[in-house]
């Protein structure tokens, strides 16, 4: 089967949809599939079989910065044959790049998408809306839809009028947890960039809370990633007399943000929106780390059978769930044993399979609808 993997942005970053698209192509390169990958523009020469199609410029949407085309490259985009057996195109996307490659594929190309996205606010899901019109044509020919969870599906519903199939997101277990000695002497870690969203300040309020209650002066605090507000939160923690126990590392490599994850014992996302899905907690969960996510729909969603790891999004809830995680070994046990269990449904083994199935039934779709047209 040869799959072309759609995207709009560059694969030059290491974001959820750029991961999504990697390790399930990568798992479809291994079981015998030829992977294209159909980008924005992308400067990277470690991937195989990669088409740039466009110039892209750097925008902030739905809380996160990403990029997006502008200009697309007629002769590469006029290149695309009707070799293809699937397309799988990565949702919501624009006009300017996907939509056009939608348009010059062959009727007998399978087109299949995947929703990445759940809106933080009303101008996103207004602003999808003006999208859904623009690439209405553009739709009609997609053969099946996937969401990465129940929330990116209830928005392709409502904003897009779309039934989707719920396959999540996918990780390569065995690639984490390789921490063979098992010494965590990071006791708390937060892990993402340092926007608003993400909650860090909300974390570090956390322990500044409890801070006031215990002596945590032999707890290890570190807050791994970069963004706008971290010279703001670097003062809030010298401020509240916190830098002996809190150390910021700034931006972590791949290779860094595995060593991290398997050298801490908690990792807390109080994310307080705009996620669909959430696949650092699977990454942290895959690697040992007790995850603790923020109560959003797309966490809620990842965590689902293991609640008790969910809580909301305020410091002081936050500051509890880790005053009794810390304190109470035997609900940190069972809270760390129900993870362990519930990542292994999402290894891309299982989802590299339904995917695989989804691109079969597509496929299959597409024959039918084009031997109905031949006989009318």
């Amino acid at each position: 089967m040869k799959i072309g993997y759609v995207i709009d942005d560059t694969l030059d970053t290491g974001d959820g949809v750029q991961q999504y698209v990697l390790l399930i192509g990568e798992w479809m390169k291994k079981n015998g599939h030829e992977v294209h990958y159909i980008t924005g523009s992308s400067n990277r020469t470690d991937i195989d079989n990669l088409h740039s199609m466009s110039k892209n410029v750097r925008v902030k949407f739905n809380k996160n910065y990403l990029t997006i085309p502008y200009k697309h490259d007629k002769k590469k985009l006029n290149s695309i044959d009707d070799s293809y057996d699937v397309l799988h195109v990565q949702m919501p996307f624009s006009p300017l790049l996907a939509g056009r490659v939608i348009n010059v594929a062959s009727n007998t190309t399978a087109v299949v998408g995947t929703f990445h996205i759940a809106p933080y606010d009303k101008f996103v899901s207004l602003s999808n809306r003006a999208l859904s019109l623009i690439t209405k044509k553009s739709l009609d020919r997609f053969d099946k839809v996937i969401a990465v969870s129940d929330v990116a599906k209830d928005f392709a519903k409502k904003t897009f009028n779309i039934n989707a199939s719920v396959v999540p997101n996918a990780i390569e277990a065995s690639a984490w947890g390789n921490n063979k000695d098992n010494i965590r002497n990071i006791d708390l870690l937060f892990l993402g960039r340092l926007v608003e969203r993400k909650g860090c300040k909300l974390f570090l309020e956390a322990v500044n809370y409890l801070s006031n209650k215990q002596d945590l002066s032999n707890i290890k605090v570190t807050v791994a990633g970069d963004g706008p507000l971290r010279h703001q939160l670097e003062e809030y923690v010298k401020i509240k007399k916190m830098d002996k126990i809190v150390e910021f590392v700034g931006y972590v490599s791949e290779d860094q943000k595995k060593e991290l994850l398997a050298s801490s014992k908690i990792s807390i996302f109080p994310s307080t929106g705009g996620e669909s899905f959430g696949i650092v907690l699977l990454e942290a969960m895959a690697s040992g780390s007790l995850a603790i996510g923020g109560n959003n729909p797309g966490y809620s969603y990842v965590l689902k059978d293991a609640e008790q790891s969910l809580v909301k999004t305020t410091p002081e809830a936050i500051a509890s769930k880790i005053d009794e995680l810390l304190n109470d070994q035997v609900s940190f046990s069972e809270l760390l044993n129900m993870q362990k269990m519930l990542v292994k449904k999402f290894d891309v083994k299982i989802v590299g399979d339904d995917i695989l199935s989804m691109y079969k039934h597509a496929i299959k779709y597409r024959k039918e609808k084009n031997e109905q047209k031949r006989i009318n």
